[in-house]
């Protein structure tokens, strides 16, 4: 009966563990861009298709529709521009 019960905590252990490493991380794909008039809603993975950062002085994609909250993992040196 011991060896039940510490196969089935054994069990419920993996279980536990294996719930938290298998879940994705949730990744923003919407993302704004300011073209110098106005800010563009742009998809995060259509990169070169219907926008494009190139070398300048801000952040390229933000957050929300402000300069407050610039997309996470982005250096400051670079520029939205709309392709579209």
């Amino acid at each position: 009966m011991k060896k039940f019960s510490f196969l089935l905590m054994g069990a419920f252990v993996i279980a536990v563990a294996s719930a938290f490493t298998a879940t994705k991380p949730v990744i923003q794909t919407t993302a704004y861009g300011y073209t110098g008039t106005e800010w563009k809603q742009v998809n995060v993975e259509d990169v070169n298709v219907t926008y494009k950062c190139n070398a300048g002085s801000s952040y390229c994609l933000y957050q929300d529709p402000s300069f407050a909250n610039p997309l996470p993992g982005q250096t400051p040196n670079k520029v939205f521009v709309s392709l579209r």
